[in-house]
């Protein structure tokens, strides 16, 4: 990082602008910075070290601009002190323990903009090699793939408006994302969604002669729905319909995991189960019963449905679509959720080779990076990896 990349950091920092990335990126300037110091830092030592920190930043500033970040310089000081005290945090535990041993035979790339198309007709094109522009017409809907890789509907003529048995003629399309994917869509009635890595979308073409606007999905996608109270949206997912009113949502609904996840971001959302259809609850053997289950979950919430009923609770929404922009984001998750999330995005297979590790784990970490560099920074010096033929494996040294 150059010095007007870090001083333009500095300055957002300072004015409260500074995004989730570029405060990632601050943070790993320090630690970059306290390494080249080839220096131990020993606890007795500390301060000293803080005052040698705060010296280099300041000079690392050009002499024309000092008097201006001065304001700014006092502005983070309190940033500069957490930043130290993880960068000492992470340093002494370096220097005092072996590092991990890790092998790998070819390492990873992170996953990218990947996704299959199936028309109505049977027709599949692949999105990742499909040239941008129109791809395909059908139901008086033009489809096309925009020069920064999403899926967009345009209605092209006059919509036929009537309901009934119109909606049997509907056509449906598919997207189906692979593990190491992603992909937007912008539906024809101007509904966004962004897939997850191994994730499929089903949904009509046009949603004109239809009384309601329903998709199905299986994986995970986020939503920011255009309301219409006279024509509901409604995502299916196993063992659950979640109606929009009004509303910007995530749901996650890998049947892998302990439960289908819905966190509302903006306005509100119903979440109810579903026994009108032989849907399962994830990892479950036994049907959804029979008496429907309703909740309304608003901005801020999550809903958990699981074979114990709906639970809602209030939650940071935002780390729910982490993955949407970026990141990996943990919260106090158990080493194999956080594999999982790995294992989709990365596409490998992971296995335990011996006890799972019991450490809970926190933090962000970017996703356009190597596999290898990922489990780096999240792994701690007891655990070690190898990845070999995209299968991963993590043994514990305890």
């Amino acid at each position: 990082m150059n010095t007007s990349s870090k001083t333009n950091l500095f300055e957002k920092y300072g004015n409260g602008t500074i995004t989730d990335q570029e405060l990632l990126q601050l943070h790993h300037w320090y630690l970059e910075h306290a390494k080249a110091s080839n220096a131990k830092l020993e606890p007795e030592i500390f301060q000293q070290r803080m005052a040698e920190m705060d010296n280099a930043l300041f000079a690392c500033l050009n002499k024309a601009e000092r008097k201006f970040y001065i304001s700014l310089y006092s502005k983070v000081a309190a940033f500069l002190i957490i930043a130290m005290s993880i960068t000492f945090y992470f340093w002494n535990n370096w220097t005092n323990n072996e590092k991990p041993d890790t092998v790998y035979v070819t390492d990873v790339a992170p996953g990218g903009n990947r996704a299959r198309l199936i028309l109505a007709n049977g027709r599949s094109i692949d999105l990742t090699t499909a040239d941008n522009g129109e791809l395909a017409k059908q139901a008086g809907v033009k489809i096309m793939k925009t020069s920064d890789g999403q899926l967009t509907y345009t209605l092209t003529g006059q919509q036929f408006l009537g309901r009934g048995k119109a909606a049997e003629k509907a056509e449906y399309n598919t997207i189906e994302i692979p593990k190491g994917g992603q992909y937007g869509v912008c539906l024809p009635d101007g509904t966004k969604v962004w897939l997850n890595a191994a994730s499929t979308l089903k949904y009509p073409a046009t949603f004109s002669s239809l009384s309601e606007r329903r998709v199905v999905l299986r994986g995970e996608a986020y939503f920011e729905v255009v309301h219409n109270a006279k024509r509901p949206f409604i995502v299916e997912t196993d063992g659950q319909d979640v109606k929009d009113i009004g509303t910007k949502f995530n749901i996650n609904s890998y049947r892998e995991e302990p439960g289908v996840k819905t966190t509302v971001l903006e306005g509100s959302a119903a979440v109810m189960t579903t026994p009108h259809s032989p849907k399962y609850l994830p990892g479950k053997k036994t049907a959804v019963d029979k008496t429907v289950l309703f909740k309304v979950v608003k901005a801020g919430q999550q809903s958990i449905l699981t074979d114990r009923g709906i639970a809602v609770a209030d939650i940071n929404a935002d780390e729910s679509i982490s993955w949407k922009n970026g990141l990996f984001q943990f919260q106090n998750d158990d080493m194999q959720t956080v594999m999982r999330q790995i294992a989709r995005w990365y596409n490998v297979e992971v296995q335990y080779e011996g006890a799972v590790p019991t450490e809970k784990l926190d933090g962000k970490v970017y996703r356009n990076i190597k596999l290898s560099k990922v489990l780096e920074i999240l792994l701690s010096p007891g655990i070690s990896y190898k990845i070999e033929n995209r299968k991963v494996t993590i043994m514990s040294n305890k």
